[in-house]
């Protein structure tokens, strides 16, 4: 379906310094060379004013609300494009399709309206009483074509299709092609990914419940083989990749509620993928907002990955404003608890696309990196493990490995050595393979002998894939034990840590 959320923040309007001499004073060039120099200067203030304002309302040059919900942004030479939804005057009950906008800037922070790249038809997709989002723009170096992939249904989101349309220039107009079942598959909230090679991806969130990856032809038309296909069915779905590693984020089905978006990564984009992490504060529903894409810029003095997310008003769609906030991108392949980390949520921030830096106005990340764990790469050793799954996969801080039982019964246990005695252990953290009501104890020990119980969960209901315990002991031997397991899993986890 569609999570969409409602939020209101202080607004701010973003004022954008466009000019156009349509008309020339008949007093002559007096005039046209004023306007030309108020032009240069209101372009030289906008070049040097580099600052974000998550959350606000954002206008273009004619003080319209900025109508890019849903969209990307794709750059060609030095000027950035912005594809969205046009919702003036909808809401959540009435969203028919009017039009794909395009917008441009040179900085992404004033922006100028340029066109309304896909227009409202008389009848089929693109008519009356259809819901067209989501619309994604990529580049074919190939054909020299912008392919522009869409979210097509009706106004009972009870089609879910995929739509294409193509030009030969960025802003368009584009020309509508027609919709299919990628695969096969019905198709709601969807995005796009091109590698680094030119191979584009199709990203949906599909009727078997299951988000695709899926691999589109050399034209970027159709779609041509299944990559990877990862549980939840999450919606929302983006991605980029950084040295090698891909990240995919995904939004959970919370109808029009906020909720916690999450990713996952791997060195292959057809896996295996990690388990799904937060990279926002648990609770914080993504500050407001739902993913809608990952922004990478690159200048000359490094490269700042920024994730755009919507912030929905359900009542006044057009009125709906932007969460746009810089990724901090921690050590790839490593746990370290998470990879990624949002700045913490700041009423504004400072963007540089010549350097490709961005600084946060002194604001820190939301919360400070996690805790090293103390058990990380120490001797581990479980009662049997699964071919593939030793102990130690289990405290490698390895995204990719994972410790599992011998078979799917209860009572397995996992532990490991810390090598001296600890006198003020305070808690742990297991990230099960699963988010299920795993059921377990754990205990400690100075001599590997005589245990004493720390935690005591083998009544526990919770179904989460990251549990954090907090307790009070010594020891040096730290044991988990899996009393109780969700409905067809074994015991299994991807890291187990120490504090």
């Amino acid at each position: 379906m569609f999570g969409r959320i409602s939020i209101f923040y202080r607004s701010r309007k973003w004022a954008g310094a466009g000019f156009s001499a349509q008309r020339v004073d008949t007093s002559g060039r007096v005039t046209a060379f004023l306007l030309f120099f108020i032009g240069i200067f209101a372009a030289l203030a906008q070049a040097n004013s580099q600052t974000l304002f998550p959350g606000t309302t954002w206008t273009d040059q004619n003080g319209v609300n900025i109508q890019g919900h849903g969209g990307n942004i794709i750059q060609v030479g030095s000027v950035f494009y912005w594809f969205g939804e046009n919702k003036i005057n909808e809401n959540s009950s009435k969203d028919p399709f009017q039009s794909v906008r395009c917008y441009s800037s040179a900085d992404l922070i004033h922006w100028q309206f340029v066109s309304d790249a896909l227009r409202r038809r008389a009848n089929g997709d693109l008519g009356p009483h259809r819901i067209v989002e989501r619309p994604k723009v990529l580049y074919n170096v190939l054909t020299r074509q912008y392919v522009m992939y869409m979210h097509i249904d009706n106004e009972h989101y009870s089609l879910g299709k995929v739509g294409v349309a193509t030009s030969p220039t960025v802003a368009g107009p584009y020309k509508y092609s027609g919709s299919f079942y990628p695969l096969g598959l019905q198709s709601w909230d969807m995005n796009l990914f091109q590698d680094d090679n030119g191979v584009a991806y199709l990203l949906t969130h599909a009727g078997d419940q299951h988000l695709h990856v899926d691999q589109l032809s050399a034209d970027y038309l159709k779609v041509v083989k299944p990559v990877a296909a990862l549980t939840p069915d999450y919606e929302a779905p983006a991605m980029f990749k950084l040295n090698g590693c891909y990240y995919i984020f995904g939004s959970e089905l919370t109808g029009w509620s906020a909720n916690d978006n999450k990713y996952a990564m791997a060195k292959n984009i057809a896996g295996p993928w990690s388990k799904w992490n937060l990279f926002a504060p648990e609770g914080s529903e993504t500050f407001d907002s739902q993913a809608s894409s990952i922004l990478r810029i690159t200048g000359s003095q490094g490269t700042s990955i920024v994730y755009m997310g919507d912030r929905w008003n359900a009542s006044d769609l057009g009125a709906s404003t932007y969460v746009w906030l810089p990724l901090s991108v921690l050590q790839a392949d490593h746990w370290m608890g998470t990879n990624l980390w949002l700045l913490g949520y700041t009423n504004s921030w400072n963007l540089d696309v010549r350097t490709g830096l961005w600084s946060g106005n002194g604001t820190a990340p939301a919360d400070p990196p996690p805790r090293p764990s103390i058990a990380i790469d120490k001797p581990a050793l479980a009662d049997g493990s699964e071919s593939g799954h030793p102990a130690n996969a289990a405290n490698d801080e390895n995204i990719m490995s994972r410790w599992c039982a011998r078979d799917g019964q209860t009572n397995h246990w996992w532990k490991v050595d810390l090598g001296h005695i600890y006198p003020h252990l305070n808690g742990s953290e297991v990230y099960w393979q699963a988010k299920g009501a795993y059921q377990y104890r754990i205990d400690v020990s100075s001599d590997n002998q005589n245990w004493k119980t720390v935690v005591d969960k083998t009544m526990n209901s919770v179904a989460a894939g990251l549990m954090d315990d907090h307790f009070s002991g010594s020891g040096r031997f730290v044991r988990i034990t899996v009393t109780g397991l969700p409905p067809g899993l074994w015991a299994s986890f991807y890291e187990f840590r120490v504090f």
